[in-house]
C-alpha cells in the first residue's frame, strides 16, 4: 500500500436549524476539547461566528467575530471557544462532530460580562 489510513476518532453527523441560533447577545461560549467541530451551511447564505482562544474560560477581551461568506463552512479546532452560529436566514447546518468516549463539551456561562450584539 502507498498509504495507511489512520482514524483519529469516529464522527457524528447531525443537522441543526439556525432558528435556535438567532440571538442578540452572547451569554455563553462552548468548546470541544477532544475533537474539532465543523459547520456546513445547507443553503447559500452568510453567517456570523464568534471565537476565543483556548484556555480554562473564554477571555472576553480576545473574542473575535467573523462574517463567513456564502458557500463556506467552518471547522473549529479542538479547544477553541465559540458561540452558536448566527445565520442571516432561517436554515439548517450540517454538523460534523467527534463521536466517542469522554466529555467533549465544555460550556462557560458569562455571569458578570454582558456581550451585546449591535448592528
Amino acid at each position: 500500500f502507498f498509504f495507511k489510513q489512520i482514524t483519529a476518532y469516529e464522527i457524528r453527523l447531525s443537522l441543526v436549524g439556525s432558528e435556535m441560533c438567532i440571538r442578540d447577545r452572547i451569554n455563553m461560549m462552548e468548546k470541544h476539547p477532544l475533537g474539532s467541530q465543523a459547520f456546513i451551511p445547507m443553503e447559500d447564505t452568510k453567517f456570523l461566528i464568534f471565537v476565543a482562544p483556548r484556555g480554562d474560560k473564554p477571555d472576553v477581551n480576545k473574542i473575535q467575530s467573523f462574517l463567513v461568506p456564502k458557500q463556506t463552512g467552518v471547522n473549529y479546532n479542538a479547544g477553541i471557544w465559540h458561540f452558536p452560529l448566527i445565520s442571516m436566514k432561517n436554515m439548517n447546518f450540517l454538523i460534523v462532530d467527534r463521536k466517542g468516549k469522554g466529555n467533549n463539551l465544555v460550556i462557560y456561562k458569562f455571569k458578570k460580562d454582558k456581550i451585546i450584539l449591535k448592528k
